[in-house]
């Protein structure tokens, strides 16, 4: 298969941070998921309905006009943080597993079980906060989430998967009606940058930096 459209994704479970890091998250999940769940772990923390609405706003005022908004696990195993040197960008929480519990994760959703459904869990730091003595956990994966996902499924032969566990089984399991437009994928090498710049001038390094993906979504 050479190219899949499907309803367009949600995502589960994401972290946009704040401040000027909106501008730059806020897109790079806008551009291929319509709703999303946002953690507010921040500093200070969200404590009340009221910083919760204000997180919101800021949220919103980030969002590319004319937009909506759009895990490592299944990607990766313990062998890819730690051979050869720890690698700080592949760090997150949980930590990497051992492949076999990677396989049996890829097991689980090959088999379309509306049990299992898309949180990419993306999580940016600023580069010198990953690449210290105290790194910090989480992945930047936005710049090639549903990209990754994607080329994922084509791996397990279960693209025809994909739909379910982007598109449907999390807004049933919300309750929420499913999105009505679509997306669409076609299989296209690109590679990810290996760093993105903040307006304050800070790197991000994004998740899979400098590495070839194989599924690349087709603009409108």
């Amino acid at each position: 298969m050479q190219q899949i459209t499907i309803t367009t994704p949600d995502d589960w479970h994401l972290h946009f941070r704040d401040g000027d890091m909106l501008s730059e998250t806020v897109p790079a999940t806008a551009r291929c998921f319509a709703r999303a769940i946002v953690m507010p772990n921040l500093v200070p923390p969200v404590i009340n309905a009221t910083l919760a609405m204000e997180y919101k706003t800021r949220i919103l005022a980030a969002r590319p006009q004319g937009s909506h908004f759009p895990p490592q696990h299944l990607l990766l195993n313990r062998n890819d943080l730690l051979v050869g040197g720890i690698k700080p960008h592949n760090y997150c929480l949980p930590v990497l597993k051992r492949s076999s519990h990677q396989q049996a994760l890829r097991k689980a959703v090959a088999g379309g079980s509306n049990k299992f459904f898309l949180g990419t869990d993306s999580a940016p730091h600023a580069k010198h906060a990953k690449e210290n003595a105290c790194g910090c956990a989480g992945c930047y994966s936005a710049w090639s989430a549903l990209e990754l996902y994607t080329q994922v499924f084509d791996e397990l032969n279960a693209l025809d998967k994909l739909e379910g566990f982007a598109s449907f089984h999390g807004a049933d399991f919300y309750g929420l009606p499913r999105n009505q437009s679509t997306v669409t994928l076609v299989k296209e090498s690109w590679t990810v940058p290996g760093s993105v710049i903040l307006p304050s001038g800070e790197p991000i390094v994004p998740f899979f930096a400098g590495q070839t993906v194989d599924w690349k979504i087709n603009p409108v």
